[in-house]
């Protein structure tokens, strides 16, 4: 697992990576992904491919709160209107992350 801190050091990126339904990603969520958050970073890229009130946003972010050893993950409009919610029953995330969906592209909020 990571630190939320390691996150920091994800400013932009010089890799775009392929995923599955055509959305790329960036050297940070590269970084969540082999660090014990893939189902975070995939389930994100398919919700955001697939769930009707997503797809097709150029813009989504993507706010995941931590509690108790649970996780809610709210996709919203970048203006707080929440589009779709997701609940996980344990995680193993160090704390809240925030990430967003643009153009495609799953990313750090760094990585803007």
């Amino acid at each position: 697992m990571f630190a939320l801190s390691d996150l920091s050091n994800f400013t932009g990126s010089e890799n775009i990576y392929r995923y599955m339904g055509g959305a790329v990603f960036t050297d940070g969520i590269k970084f969540l992904m082999t660090n014990g958050a893939h189902w975070l970073a995939s389930d994100a890229m398919i919700a955001c491919k697939m769930v009707p009130k997503l797809r097709g946003q150029e813009f989504i972010s993507i706010k995941a709160k931590v509690k108790e050893g649970k996780v809610t993950v709210k996709y919203d409009d970048g203006n707080g209107k929440v589009l779709f919610t997701q609940k996980y029953d344990g995680t193993d995330l160090p704390g809240d992350l925030n990430l967003y969906f643009e153009n495609n592209t799953l990313m750090l909020t760094s990585e803007r």
